[in-house]
């Protein structure tokens, strides 16, 4: 009986674990996208700007 209560918390936490992997994973994409558009938008604007002023 106890063992099958340990293998059920052990099942609980990998899977609470791969719900935030997947999670973390998913932001951490978000983010690189946010990034990627901030430098594009950071390039179109910011750069010209700096060299025309020069």
């Amino acid at each position: 009986m106890e063992e099958r209560f340990l293998m059920e918390i052990h099942n609980q936490l990998t899977k609470s674990h791969e719900t935030i992997s997947a999670s973390n994973m998913f932001q951490k994409k978000i983010l690189e996208k946010d990034i990627e558009i901030f430098l594009n938008d950071y390039r179109k604007v910011v750069l010209p700007e700096f060299f025309h002023d020069g």
